[in-house]
């Protein structure tokens, strides 16, 4: 076989074939890989490490500080109570334990502006991850807009960027919806297992991992792909693992579920969570409530768009706000979902 010589990059050459195709809108033009075809993404993931770099004020930093210790020194998940008097032999599993080993592994090496660099690298990954959610065929002024309401998300939900278990759900959520947009443009059983097991790790992190499955499994419903289905089905080697998948679903569903029950319960009248005030309706903390009005509103321009799609578009719009309306602590949450649409 004759053997291809490389061929040197000639530039009239490229303009002249950028210049026929703008002259003839089939003819395809390759794009040439180098750095300006990633700097986009690595430009937004600069800007949200920037935004999300302040100094550290919640309260609740402390305490994953000292679970996180506790589980380091016991070497095991079940520890005594460490915010109890001494000599109480009171076992628990503290909620969010992935985060709070995490934490005091960084601050025992980099101390609180370890800390602050580390939440900081969490909101950049998770908005470059979004930024390859953006589909590809975009046109330039597409992507332009894309860049920018993901800036202004990045922005708007700085504040929930802090030392807390919230923010590798973040990080979680981001890959989730990347998943969910890599089903939409090309279904697969591993992108359907990725989203599962991303799903079971996110369990053990945070509890807002039940507002992420509905926001995660949505689009995924609303493209159903029905002929990907039968072509799976269809195939006697599949079936069992699509029972396994399905049954796993409907675990994961019912749990979640119970958890949502549970939540919504304790946000009740008398209920323990009823004086929180991240637990209120998002309206009750405008703080939150007006950046999330200003951009779901823009974000409900952009799901409009072009009639194919548009009603799963909306319908996906309507879930994201009822979530993020639900709670003032679901607000980021709910803003990173809205980059889908």
């Amino acid at each position: 076989m004759e053997e291809r010589t490389r061929q040197p990059f000639n530039p009239e050459s490229q303009l002249n074939r950028m210049s026929r195709a703008a002259r003839n809108p089939n003819l395809s033009v390759r794009v040439p890989r180098g750095p300006l075809r990633v700097a986009p993404g690595w430009l937004l993931a600069g800007c949200a490490f920037l935004v999300a770099l302040h100094q550290i004020g919640t309260f609740d930093y402390w305490t994953h500080l000292a679970l996180g210790r506790a589980l380091w020194s016991a070497g095991s998940l079940r520890i005594a109570e460490p915010f109890l008097a001494h000599g109480r032999d009171v076992l628990a599993v503290p909620d969010g334990w992935p985060f709070q080993l995490l934490l005091y592994g960084i601050f025992s090496a980099g101390g609180h502006a370890g800390v602050g660099v580390f939440v900081a690298a969490c909101a950049a990954v998770a908005f470059a991850v979004l930024w390859r959610a953006v589909p590809t065929d975009l046109s330039p002024h597409g992507k332009a807009l894309a860049w920018a309401f993901l800036l202004l998300v990045a922005f708007a939900c700085r504040h929930r960027f802090v030392p807390r278990t919230e923010v590798l759900a973040y990080v979680l959520a981001a890959l989730g919806l990347f998943l969910a947009a890599r089903w939409r443009a090309r279904p697969s059983l591993g992108v359907l297992a990725a989203l599962g097991g991303l799903l079971a790790l996110w369990s053990q992190v945070h509890l807002s991992w039940a507002a992420g499955a509905v926001l995660l499994a949505a689009p995924v419903l609303l493209c159903p792909r029905v002929d990907f289905w039968r072509a799976c089905w269809g195939n006697a080697r599949l079936r069992p693992l699509i029972l396994v998948m399905m049954a796993g679903a409907g675990y994961g569903a019912f749990w979640a579920l119970g958890i949502a029950a549970s939540i919504l319960g304790a946000m009740g009248q008398g209920g323990a969570l009823a004086h929180v005030t991240e637990m209120q309706v998002l309206w009750a903390v405008p703080e939150f409530a007006v950046p999330f009005s200003f951009v779901a509103a823009l974000a409900l321009v952009c799901s409009w768009g072009e009639r194919p799609g548009r009603l799963g578009r909306l319908a996906l719009w309507g879930l994201s706000v009822a979530i993020g309306s639900l709670a003032a602590r679901n607000y980021a949450l709910s803003l990173l979902a809205l980059v889908v649409p």
